[in-house]
């Protein structure tokens, strides 16, 4: 499983992709990181199009970013002149948690990669040498 990043306007560019195949955060921190990092990435995204930087998995993240709206991780701002602009902005104890959760993601990665790895030993094969001595000519 990896974590992809990309703004809404062009999500053919990924900004950058974590892998977390080995990783200690469990899925339900790892669907928060995101959120939180798409909303920050994503500050021109309106509401509306937000599930759009989830695709297919965007009922899984729905259940995850109404528990962040709860815990007052982000707001939902009104744009003043022209309505129906509405866009997710983090709040400061949302900016604080992701801070939190990409800590709790790099020290979670320096494990796994401080890990001393086996070396494997070069094989050494032995050649068999024709014996000279049984053909003469």
């Amino acid at each position: 499983m990896t974590i992809q990043f990309f703004i809404l306007e062009n999500p053919e560019s990924t900004l950058f992709t974590v892998p977390l195949k080995n990783s200690t955060m469990e899925k339900s921190k790892q669907m928060e990181l995101e959120v939180l990092v798409a909303i920050r990435n994503n500050p021109k995204a309106p509401v509306d199009e937000f599930y759009k930087i989830f695709d297919c998995c965007w009922p899984e993240y729905r259940e995850s970013m109404s528990y962040l709206y709860c815990q007052g991780l982000f707001v939902i701002s009104k744009h003043e002149t022209i309505p129906g602009l509405n866009r997710l902005e983090l709040t400061r104890t949302g900016k604080s948690r992701e801070t939190e959760l990409l800590l709790e993601l790099e020290a979670g990665l320096s494990r796994i990669i401080s890990i001393p790895k086996k070396i494997k030993k070069p094989r050494t094969t032995v050649q068999k040498k024709a014996p000279i001595n049984l053909i003469q000519i």
